[in-house]
C-alpha cells in the first residue's frame, strides 16, 4: 500500500529522478503531466487541502522515467501522444480523472484511512487495557480465596513461593493470550467485514464504475464498532476458562 508519505511534489520528484540517473526539470516533467492529462490519459493525484496540490506518487515517478527513457531512445522531438500507446502497454494503471466532481483523490482517501485506522488501534489499545486490568483483578480474586485456607505455619515460606511462580506464569500466559488476542480480533473482524462488502459492494463513477472506498472504510469501522465489545468479551471469557 502507498503510504501519505510516498508522495512528493513536483519539485522534490523531480530531485527524486536524478537519483534514478533521470535528468528533467521541474517544468519539463510538470508539462509531462499537463500533457498527459490533457489526452486524457492520467492523472496526478492532488492533495486534500483547499489548494489541491498536484503530487507524484512511486506510480509517477516510473512514468517520467518511462517518457525520459523513451525520448532518449527514439528522440527528444517524439510526440508525447506517440508514446501513449507503448505507456499504456507498459502500465496497467493509469488513471484519469478530472476532479471537477469533487470526487475525493487518490491521497485524500488515504489520509482518511490513515485516520480510520489510526482510530480502529486506539479502540483496540483501550480494550487492551480493559481486559488486562479484569484478568488482574480476577487473579487476585483468586489469591484472595486461596488464602482463606492457610498451611501449616512451617508450611507457608513454600506455598508463598509456589504461588509467586504460578502467579508469575499465569501473568505472563494471560499477556501472551491477551496479545494474541488482540490481533485475532483485529484480523477477524477486518475480514468478515471485507467478506460482507464483498457481497454487495457500492460502486461509485458514472462512466467507469469502480469501488468506493471511502464507503467500504466507513463499513469496516462500523462493522468493528458494533462487533468489538461483543467479541472481546466472548474472547476474555474463553482466556479465563482456560487458565482453570
Amino acid at each position: 500500500m502507498i503510504q501519505f508519505e510516498d508522495y512528493l511534489t513536483i519539485g522534490k520528484a523531480a530531485e527524486k529522478l536524478k537519483e534514478r540517473n533521470v535528468h528533467v526539470q521541474m517544468p519539463t516533467l510538470r508539462n509531462w503531466f499537463n500533457e498527459l492529462e490533457n489526452l486524457k490519459v492520467h492523472s496526478l493525484p492532488r492533495t486534500a487541502n483547499n489548494k489541491r496540490e498536484r503530487v507524484l506518487s512511486p506510480l509517477e515517478l516510473d512514468i517520467a522515467e518511462f517518457i525520459y527513457n523513451y525520448r532518449q531512445k527514439f528522440g527528444q522531438k517524439i510526440s508525447m501522444s506517440s508514446i501513449v500507446p507503448s505507456l499504456r502497454e507498459k502500465f496497467e494503471n493509469l488513471y484519469y480523472d478530472d476532479q471537477e466532481d469533487g470526487s475525493p483523490s487518490d491521497l485524500s482517501l488515504i489520509e482518511l484511512q490513515s485516520t480510520m485506522l489510526q482510530q480502529i488501534e486506539e479502540q483496540v489499545a483501550l480494550l487492551k487495557r480493559e481486559l488486562h486490568q479484569e484478568m488482574i483483578e480476577e487473579l487476585e480474586r483468586r489469591e484472595k480465596a486461596k488464602q482463606l485456607a492457610l498451611p501449616d505455619p512451617s508450611e507457608i515460606a513454600l506455598e508463598e513461593e509456589k504461588r509467586a511462580k504460578e502467579q508469575e506464569k499465569m501473568i505472563h500466559e494471560a499477556q501472551l493470550n491477551l496479545w494474541t488476542t488482540e490481533n485475532r480480533l483485529k484480523l477477524i473482524l477486518k475480514s468478515e467485514a471485507e467478506e460482507l462488502w464483498n457481497k454487495n459492494p457500492v460502486r461509485t463513477g458514472i462512466f467507469i464504475k469502480k469501488e468506493d472506498v471511502a464507503k467500504k472504510m466507513e463499513f469496516v469501522q462500523k462493522y468493528i464498532d458494533d462487533n468489538k465489545e461483543a467479541r472481546m468479551h466472548e474472547m476474555k471469557n474463553s482466556m479465563i476458562e482456560n487458565t482453570d
